[in-house]
């Protein structure tokens, strides 16, 4: 068995492994991306291996696979497959590395590179982004319970160290006793903390006047994933309870909004982030009632530029503090909390303390430390 030498030195070669990269719709990309970027910032020697969907242009410091995802495009589940040669370039990238680091334990990405690592004696570091998924199909439900018994814990339990920034999930990895357990919170993309934008009522209107969106009505805004568990279903019963409200939904998936034929929804297709930070601050809601998620960085990104998040207590609860930052609902009541908060809303200098809340909690560049800081000692010799 090839075993790496241990190092604590700079010169640790990291290969971090996700299902995909942007444009790829999805937190865990998103994450992923950021991280990587932070990673290669701070000087540590990373590639970044991911399935070539959408097909885009080689990135430094990248390795692209082939991938079928087909259960996605018909199921809305992404399930990316490599082919066999891209399974030899996993093996290959994994030989090449010091320590691999993978994004959540069920794509096959993930599994094979975890499965490598093992064979080949390298240090495994695992980020859990989700515990499972509440899908309604009992089928998917069962495939997700045995997938996440079999090779779910086969990547936990290879795994040296397991990071979330789910304290829900958190609490549920203390079991591992093989790991050490990390809970680092995501960053925001350096995009949304740049802003120039004041938060008030001048600057909303003036943005929104630019964007072609009316000044005399309030509106929510939902970017992600059109797929059932991103909430699209509430969002749909939402705007058809609001008629005086505009909604404007940033994304793409299997669900269509154009077919709920609403005159009061504005459906805008896939937003690159300077794009969504425009809209965040010309919107007066972000709407994300989703389930079975980490804590999505949309909310983070949106509470950077000021803007109030409507979500279900399970969403709140994977961050669990600064509960009067957030606009908290269960699912029995969604529609009666919205009516309240629009009722009364969250006051411009309220607005500027959930900026000022997202700036100070959530920052890329104190993340990637913390993460250095487990490769290295992971890496460091056994006294």
């Amino acid at each position: 068995m090839q075993v790496s030498p241990p190092t604590s030195s700079p010169e640790m070669r990291v290969l971090q492994v996700s299902s995909f990269a942007p444009p790829h719709l999805g937190g865990l990309e998103a994450c992923a991306a950021n991280l990587f970027g932070k990673l290669i910032e701070s000087g540590t020697l990373v590639t970044w291996l991911f399935s070539d969907i959408p097909p885009q242009m080689p990135i430094e410091n990248t390795i692209r696979i082939k991938a079928w995802n087909g259960i996605e495009t018909v199921f809305g589940i992404p399930v990316p497959i490599p082919r066999p040669t891209s399974i030899v370039k996993i093996w290959k990238a994994v030989r090449d590395a010091h320590l691999v680091h993978i994004h959540d334990i069920m794509y096959f990405n993930s599994v094979l590179a975890a499965v490598f690592a093992k064979l080949l004696g390298k240090r495994l570091v695992t980020t859990l982004h989700i515990w499972k998924v509440p899908y309604r199909s009992y089928l998917v439900r069962l495939i997700q319970e045995i997938s996440h018994a079999v090779l779910g814990q086969l990547c936990l339990r290879n795994s040296k160290a397991i990071v979330s920034y789910n304290r829900l999930t958190f609490q549920k990895l203390k079991k591992f006793k093989n790991a050490r357990i990390e809970f680092i919170p995501n960053g925001i993309s350096d995009v949304f903390l740049q802003s120039k934008y004041e938060i008030s009522p001048n600057v909303q209107s003036q943005l929104r006047l630019s964007l072609g969106l009316p000044q005399d009505k309030q509106i929510a805004i939902f970017a992600g994933r059109f797929v059932e568990k991103k909430g699209l279903s509430s969002i749909r019963i939402l705007a058809n309870s609001f008629p005086e409200v505009l909604f404007v939904l940033c994304g793409e998936g299997n669900i269509d909004p154009f077919r709920w034929d609403l005159e009061n929804t504005r459906v805008l297709g896939q937003k690159s982030r300077v794009e969504l930070k425009r809209l965040f601050h010309a919107s007066d809601i972000l709407l994300l009632p989703s389930v079975g998620e980490g804590f999505p960085l949309v909310i983070q990104e949106a509470m950077a530029c000021g803007l109030p998040c409507f979500i279900l207590r399970e969403t709140w609860q994977s961050w669990g503090e600064g509960k009067d930052f957030f606009v908290v609902t269960e699912n029995e009541h969604f529609v009666a909390d919205l009516r309240s908060y629009f009722d009364c809303p969250f006051s411009w200098v309220h607005k500027e303390r959930i900026r000022e809340y997202a700036r100070l909690n959530w920052d890329w560049d104190k993340s990637v430390q913390e993460y250095r800081k487990i490769y290295r000692e992971i890496l460091a010799p056994e006294p």
